[in-house]
């Protein structure tokens, strides 16, 4: 029983260190999604100050289009990374509970109450 409960202990710690590495990944493509997002910001003063000229306006546009897109792509890698963020934590939890409920069970048991 000890050696099954040291190999759960193991593919848990591997599944938590694959987890933060995932967890970082998300931080890091989160960044990314906010420097466009901060981006916009100069590009919507623009748009929104009527002493701005129409030239300035269209270029302005132009430019948040291009940024719309940039932010377009970068969904794919953050939803990836999710994705593999999910699914280290489901698993995680899986292998608890599995290394739990037998614990709970032998308790009941020896108390006479299963």
């Amino acid at each position: 029983m000890a050696r099954q409960k040291m190999s759960v202990h193991a593919a848990v710690q591997q599944r938590v260190r694959a987890a933060r590495a995932f967890h970082a990944g998300l931080i890091a493509e989160t960044q990314r999604h906010l420097d466009v997002l901060r981006g916009f910001d100069r590009l919507i003063d623009v748009l929104r100050n009527p002493e701005h000229r129409l030239k300035d306006k269209l270029k302005a546009a132009d430019e948040s289009w291009r940024q719309l897109r940039r932010l377009e792509r970068l969904k794919y890698p953050w939803r990836a990374t999710y994705a593999d963020l999910r699914q280290s934590v489901h698993t995680i939890r899986l292998l608890l509970r599995r290394a739990v409920k037998p614990d709970a069970e032998r308790e009941a048991e020896s108390n006479g109450g299963a």
